[in-house]
């Protein structure tokens, strides 16, 4: 709720021959959460500034949830590698077709498993950065 100054409106009519209207709409009002606005035009900065804040919590909250997940995956990726370089050097070794087919096998068992952990930690990953900034709307309100 705006609490218009009246006496502070007609002294500003009286001065500017506006209507008391337009005086008070040039006049700084009072809102209930005691804030000093500028007329109607205030309420709108105080909503936007508010909205700016809580948007920027929320995405200050998703960038910090991302970090985590591109370390993740950078690690991933990293172990992923040395797997792979030590699978291929093995297959170089190979002496029968037996052992490169065992090798082959344990290899793409391997990459499955790896990426499926991969797959369910992202999941958990986007889980928690969607509660993250539920919760910083809702500290906000």
């Amino acid at each position: 709720m705006i609490a218009v100054n009246t006496d502070t409106a007609r002294k500003a009519d009286a001065r500017s021959n506006t209507t008391p209207r337009a005086a008070a709409m040039s006049t700084p009002t009072t809102l209930s959460s005691s804030r000093t606005v500028h007329g109607a035009a205030g309420i709108y900065e105080d909503a936007s500034r508010d909205a700016l804040a809580t948007g920027l919590n929320v995405i200050e909250s998703w960038m910090s949830d991302a970090s985590r997940a591109q370390k993740d995956w950078l690690s991933f990726f990293n172990h992923r590698l040395d797997k792979d370089t030590a699978v291929f050097a093995g297959l170089l070794q190979c002496a029968s077709l037996g052992v490169f087919i065992d090798l082959q096998t344990e290899f793409w068992s391997g990459l499955a498993n790896d990426y499926a952990e991969l797959a369910q930690r992202s999941l958990c990953w986007l889980g928690d950065a969607a509660q993250h900034a539920v919760d910083e709307v809702r500290k906000e309100t």
